[in-house]
């Protein structure tokens, strides 16, 4: 039944043809970016909406062919991942070609900001996604003051509403770039996402738009990331049946299984930050505090609590911990399913 599985698959990038109501952003996107082809860096732009409405893919899109029309350097910085100052400044620089950051390890934080501020001698690009998770804000100072460095910052929530400490100085540079925002998908739209992907990763006349219906319509807050995974689970629990079609029944089976949609939200989480789930897992439950001391005691050099506490909401967003208890002092525990995706379990006691 199954054709491509990587048109299947939520994190793999799509071609273009293949991603669907987004027309106007990347025609915005293109424009803002299109002087990077004449060697011409532009302010940037301030790309932002809810998870799951295309921000990601269709800024990659987007890139990609700034690509094959422009010799332009483009470091592409998942903060998730990628959120200390060091570690942002080194992978721009391996996108200029200065070689892995092992290259650089007796090389003070200071020096490798002056070292790129040297190196940039033409028009390049730093996307910032997910910025809202980088550790110290004033990193992004840095780079928007280097005059051939075009920034596309991407984010959940405008620059006015990030909910982080920041600056006059801050506020003024990226509170006034020109921002794109995103829209969540609307439910039918969520369906032509995944006929787009049927029709690219399934067997013909193997999936009907009432079933894919029925899909979005049974995901709580459904987004394009969520759908599209339930999607792969559905047609493999119809696979494993020996069904020549998808119908409700797969669908409603995979939607059961929980741990698909974890297992995707877990899958996108940084080493760092998923030593952080596992260790409030093992703790089992929870005030903030208690579980920050928890992940404490597990790794040798602890992100600060302020990092920790925005992994925590992150983590709570996305449906792995739930809150429980008082209001004015909340408990937090893992749902059963995270304990299932990472084989792990608290310990009592």
């Amino acid at each position: 039944m199954i054709t491509n599985h990587a048109v299947l698959q939520p994190d793999v990038q799509p071609d273009r043809e293949i991603i669907v109501h987004r027309r106007q952003e990347i025609e915005t996107l293109t424009q803002y970016l299109e002087p990077l082809t004449t060697g011409t860096a532009t302010t940037g732009l301030y790309v932002h909406g809810p998870s799951g409405a295309g921000k990601t893919c269709t800024t990659r899109c987007v890139l990609a062919e700034l690509a094959s029309v422009a010799d332009v350097p483009v470091a592409r910085l998942d903060c998730i991942a990628t959120s200390g100052r060091r570690e942002i400044l080194n992978q721009v620089l391996e996108a200029l070609g200065a070689g892995p950051a092992g290259l650089r390890q007796g090389v003070g934080t200071d020096c490798l900001s002056v070292r790129l501020r040297n190196e940039v001698d033409g028009p390049m690009v730093v996307v910032l996604d997910e910025v809202d998770h980088v550790d110290d804000l004033a990193v992004l100072q840095e780079l928007y003051e280097i005059p051939q460095v075009t920034l596309v910052v991407i984010a959940n929530k405008p620059w006015s509403g990030l909910e982080r400490e920041t600056s006059p100085r801050l506020d003024s540079r990226f509170g006034s770039l020109p921002p794109l925002e995103f829209q969540r998908y609307a439910p039918d739209e969520l369906v032509s996402i995944l006929e787009k992907r049927v029709a690219y990763g399934v067997r013909p006349a193997c999936v009907d738009r009432g079933v894919l219906e029925h899909l979005v319509g049974e995901i709580d807050e459904p987004d394009a990331r969520r759908c599209i995974a339930m999607l792969y689970r559905a047609l493999q629990v119809a696979q494993d049946a020996d069904a020549e079609r998808l119908r409700c029944a797969h669908v409603d089976k995979a939607v059961l299984d929980r741990e698909v949609v974890v297992r995707s939200v877990i899958s996108a989480l940084s080493r760092e930050q998923r030593v952080a789930l596992e260790a409030i897992v093992v703790a089992g439950s929870g005030t903030s505090t208690e579980l920050y001391e928890a992940y404490e005691r597990r790794v040798e050099t602890a992100k600060s609590k302020r990092t920790f506490d925005r992994w925590r909401g992150r983590f709570e967003d996305d449906g792995l911990l739930e809150r429980q208890g008082r209001a004015d002092r909340p408990r937090y525990v893992a749902v059963e399913a995270v304990e299932s995706v990472l084989g792990l379990e608290a310990v009592v006691g």
